[in-house]
């Protein structure tokens, strides 16, 4: 690509960005320095590398790169036969690590990753190299014992001689006749021998070779002579352990040197890979889409997001060219979007050619053989060249240079000269892109330029859109229709005197100005339509998203419906079932006691019989509901008994209609929305010697209010039951709006379900555990609307 095209699209900064993403100096390094190429394969072979990148961590969850280092030039180094250090080892090491991890790494992922097997396919590194770096080397300053055996007995008689040496002389400081001669009770080195600090008065008491004294003068240092030979050949030592390291060390240079070609080629490949993943990274984080690319000229951006712009304060854009015209002209206001939509096509093309995924909802991206730009001031004072002329120059360049597939990009083309023939010049070069078949975006605020798209096949306006009423651009570009400038109106909006305004209108040529205000209209009609258009579009998707939700409103009912069913079903079953069993039972006993005569056999069957006689009349009886009282509208409240029709089931409404007809009700342990045409008056039930348990506030004789409620020991039904009818009390009366439900703790099964029925019930306002102090979690505080 052309150096000046990448400068004034400002490609650099997205090179930048990119390289942040790279986990080595290597791979921003690289990413910095590519020039992106429009070769179509070049480009398909790059946007490849980038989907097999989001396919190894997003399909095969892997992370085939690795932060390594920079080892060029260590691997120069080894090759001229310098000995390389210990640092530069393990840096080696770690090159190796990452060719081994991205090669494994890359190989056990699925036939759906090619292009970057194929990078790795000649990709060998030596695993016992780098084992064996690792072995030997601790850090950059230290080697491990382990290096070589040689080595380690060294260090081992190191070791030994060095206790020799501190236990001679740590018996002068235990001997009182010497030690009163030292300056103090310790051993010190000096020269990297070990000495005693011996008051400089007494110096000729302690023989031996004197090293250092103080800066005071005041002690000097002493090797004792019977030391001397000990620390010679501690001396001995450590040359010999410093000539192994040496040793070692150029073993590994070799080997390193007997590798350089590999270490290159893994080096090369990792680079290659932390690039890919950086643009990866890049094109995830910028939430950026896929291009589609193609070779007949197309390009299509929708709703594109200049990368350099802040990501909250950026108005999407959508422009094509390529389809059904070769040459975008778009007007507008200045400051209103037309230099920020020129670069970001180029930008974008240059984005999708480098293997990034763009930041946009869609995009088709053709690969052009060149993309050229006239883009801001382009005077020289060095060349002595003013704007126009400078402009000229980058012009005749540019038009040298045109093929049928070139894409141009020019800003304000005509613009620095004379009006007149600056808007002759442009169309001139307009018509010579269209003769080329090459394909163009041009900003313009010329009428002649208007007047050409309006008129001249595959040329097409598009404008800025500007609101009228605020004199502000909103910066999206409309296809199709040519904008207006708002010179005038801007500055006045900017606060010109209101004189020099009007003054300036006077001046406008009449005919111009009658083709403006056309175009204003037409501007402000397009607009009202868009708005509309847009309302209509919120409209239709609030009405679908209503459909969706009264569908699925609609199948839950169903599915509620289904389990009331099915649970009636199997309750009935249950019931008959025990009920045929108890009577088989007393028919039995019965059996038994045919025979006998005695006074007490006889009562027990006159018993038996009537409790067959009770079984059979609960078998017989069945609940109507084939003939329905509906439900008056003041009927319809909260706490009622009714009959939900549909469900054929009684029960209880537990909430007012809501704007669409519904109420909440509960039948058994169901709660549901129904209709409330759907509901009929409950029918009476006979007296019974106990109470239902969950009867309702009126048939449990509640006409007082209770602060606290015992339910120990209950199932969770038991307990709705009785909960239930002084919830609804609290809620139809003035007065305590709390109560305080005790259910103990246990395995909390029971408050657990009480706090699902207290969330589900409309009129609980809030519940809440006891507090310490309260009851802790084996109460239950409830507060109704």
């Amino acid at each position: 690509m052309n150096k000046k095209t990448l400068d004034l699209l400002e490609f650099n900064k997205i090179a930048e960005k990119v390289a942040f993403y790279a986990l080595s100096e290597s791979g921003k390094r690289a990413i910095l320095r590519e020039n992106p190429s429009s070769e179509y394969g070049d480009v398909v072979y790059a946007q490849q590398l980038t989907y097999e990148a989001s396919l190894i961590v997003e399909k095969y969850l892997l992370l085939p790169v690795v932060a390594f280092d920079p080892v060029d030039e260590i691997i120069k180094k080894a090759e001229i036969g310098a000995t390389l250090t210990m640092g530069e080892l393990i840096k080696i090491a770690r090159m190796i690590r990452a060719g081994r991890i991205a090669r494994s790494t890359i190989l056990s992922s699925g036939d759906d990753v090619t292009f970057l097997k194929s990078l790795i396919d000649n990709l060998y590194v030596d695993e016992t190299l780098e084992k064996d770096i690792n072995i030997a080397i601790v850090s950059e300053n230290e080697m491990s014992d382990n290096a070589s055996d040689k080595l380690k007995s060294i260090r081992r008689k190191i070791a030994s001689t060095n206790i020799k040496l501190k236990e001679k002389l740590a018996s002068y400081t235990r001997n009182n006749s010497v030690s009163n001669y030292l300056q103090d009770n310790l051993v010190t080195i000096r020269n990297n021998r070990f000495v005693l600090p011996v008051k400089a008065n007494f110096k000729s008491f302690v023989p031996g070779l004197i090293h250092d004294q103080s800066a005071t003068g005041s002690t000097v240092f002493i090797e004792p002579f019977v030391v001397v030979e000990l620390n010679n050949e501690l001396h001995t030592l450590q040359a010999e352990e410093q000539a192994e390291i040496e040793f070692i060390l150029s073993e590994f240079t070799k080997r390193v040197y007997s590798n350089a070609e590999m270490l290159k080629l893994a080096l090369d490949v990792c680079t290659t890979l932390d690039a890919v993943f950086a643009k990866y990274s890049f094109s995830v984080k910028n939430k950026c889409y896929k291009p589609e690319l193609n070779k007949d000229g197309v390009v299509v951006l929708e709703n594109a997001r200049h990368p350099l712009l802040d990501k909250n304060k950026v108005v999407p854009i959508s422009v094509r060219v390529g389809q059904d015209f070769d040459v975008l002209l778009i007007t507008g206001p200045n400051t209103g979007g037309k230099t920020v939509t020129l670069k970001t096509v180029g930008l974008f093309c240059i984005m999708a050619y480098f293997g990034l995924w763009l930041p946009c909802d869609n995009a088709i991206i053709n690969t052009f053989d060149g993309i050229y730009c006239d883009i801001g001031d382009e005077q020289s004072i060095d060349n002595e060249l003013s704007t126009f002329s400078s402009h000229m120059v980058n012009i005749r360049n540019i038009t040298n240079k045109i093929t049928q597939n070139s894409l141009i990009l020019f800003d304000e083309l005509g613009g620095g000269t004379d009006p007149v023939e600056g808007s002759a010049l442009a169309l001139g070069i307009i018509e010579f892109i269209l003769e080329n078949k090459a394909k163009s975006i041009i900003t313009t605020h010329y009428n002649e330029l208007k007047e050409y798209g309006l008129t001249t096949n595959r040329v097409v306006n598009g404008c800025m859109q500007f609101d009228s009423k605020t004199f502000a651009p909103t910066y999206k570009l409309i296809i199709g229709m040519p904008g207006t400038s708002n010179a005038i109106s801007i500055a006045s909006r900017l606060g010109l005197k209101k004189e020099i305004v009007e003054k300036a209108q006077k001046h406008l040529n009449p005919e111009k100005q009658e083709f403006e205000n056309l175009l204003k209209n037409a501007e402000r009609i397009r607009n009202e339509s868009l708005k509309e258009l847009e309302t209509a579009k919120a409209e239709r998707e609030e009405l679908n998203r209503e459909r969706i939700r009264i569908t699925q409103e609609g199948k839950k009912l169903e599915q509620a419906m289904q389990k009331v069913k099915n649970g009636a079903i199997a309750e009935t079953k249950r019931l008959v079932s025990s009920s045929m069993q108890k009577a088989d039972e007393i028919i039995e006993r019965m059996k038994e006691l045919r025979d006998k005569t005695d006074g007490g056999s006889y009562l027990e069957v006159k018993k038996l019989r009537k409790q067959l006689e009770s079984i059979e009349d609960e078998y017989n009886k069945e609940e109507d509901f084939t003939q329905y009282i509906p439900l008056s509208k003041n009927d319809i409240r909260t706490g009622a008994n009714c009959i939900v029709k549909s469900l054929q089931a009684n029960g209880v409404i537990l909430s007012s209609p809501d704007k669409k007809g519904y109420v909440q009700v509960r039948c058994g342990n169901i709660t549901t929305k129904v209709k409330t045409d759907d509901l009929a008056e409950a029918k009476a039930e006979k007296e019974k010697p106990k109470p239902q348990i969950k009867a309702s506030v009126k048939e449990r004789n509640i006409t007082t209010f209770l602060t606290e409620l015992k339910v120990l020991g209950m199932t969770v039904d038991e307990a709705i039951g009785v909960i239930e009818p002084y919830l609804i009390n609290m809620f139809e009366n003035e007065g305590n709006k709390t109560i305080k439900i005790v259910h103990g703790k246990g395995t909390m099964a029971l408050a657990k379900g009480l706090h699902r029925y207290f969330k589900d019930l409309p009129i609980v306002l809030e519940f809440r555990y006891g507090r310490y102090g309260e009851g802790d979690n084996g109460v239950t505080f409830v507060t109704v609307k």
